[in-house]
């Protein structure tokens, strides 16, 4: 689980009136909470001593106030995914 202090989740989730004027969107004002519970797995594989594979998924939900922003109700989803394939190489 992440916490957001004012100053994060006001930047990532809150909307002005010049914002809400200009983007359509509900005026919103957050303050500091909870903001996503996430999971992640990583994994590593090498197929040789120095050469290797690198995989990562994360997902996180967003609750609370972040999740019923407007910027996320209206233009995103509470459920946010990534991931990540790499290569490996040990000198």
């Amino acid at each position: 689980a992440t916490w957001g202090d004012a100053t994060a989740m006001r930047s990532g989730f809150s909307v002005a009136a010049s914002e809400a004027a200009a983007s359509g969107v509900s005026l919103y004002q957050t303050d500091s909470g909870l903001r996503d519970i996430s999971a992640r797995f990583d994994a590593t594989y090498f197929l040789t001593d120095d050469f290797g594979f690198y995989a990562s998924a994360i997902g996180k939900v967003l609750v609370e106030q972040a999740a019923k922003s407007p910027i996320v109700q209206d233009k995103g989803s509470p459920l946010q995914l990534s991931s990540n394939l790499g290569l490996i190489y040990r000198f």
